[in-house]
C-alpha cells in the first residue's frame, strides 16, 4: 500500500503494510533510473519530480521466539511479523540486570 503527498515542490511517498496499514521502515525504493534509497523510520521517502517508475522491495528474517532463540537464517521478502529486534533487546537488557 502506498500513500503519496506533495509538500511544496517535493513529493513524499509512505509505504504501508497492506494488512495492518502501519508504515514500513527501511524499504528499498528504486526509481528505475539507477537511483533510489530507503524509507525512513516512518516509512517515508522523498521522490524526485522526474521519477516515472517506482519499484519496492523489502526483506526480513524471522527467529523462533521462546526461552531459547532459534535462527533459521532464511531471508524472505516481506516484513518481519514477530518483533525480532524488540525481543532481542528485551533479552539483552534482562541479562544486563543480572
Amino acid at each position: 500500500m502506498l500513500s503519496a503527498a506533495t509538500i511544496g515542490m517535493a513529493q513524499t511517498l509512505t509505504v504501508k503494510d497492506s494488512i495492518t496499514h502501519e508504515a514500513v521502515p527501511f524499504v528499498c525504493v528504486c526509481f528505475g533510473n539507477d537511483s533510489g534509497g530507503y524509507t525512513d523510520e516512518q516509512g517515508t521517502i522523498a521522490i524526485p519530480k522526474e521519477v516515472t517508475q517506482i519499484q519496492l522491495s523489502h526483506i526480513c528474517f524471522e527467529i523462533q521466539l521462546s526461552d531459547e532463540i532459534t535462527y533459521t537464517y532464511r531471508i524472505t521478502e516481506g516484513v518481519a511479523r514477530n518483533q525480532n529486534a524488540t525481543y532481542l533487546l528485551k533479552n539483552i537488557l534482562k541479562e544486563q540486570e543480572i
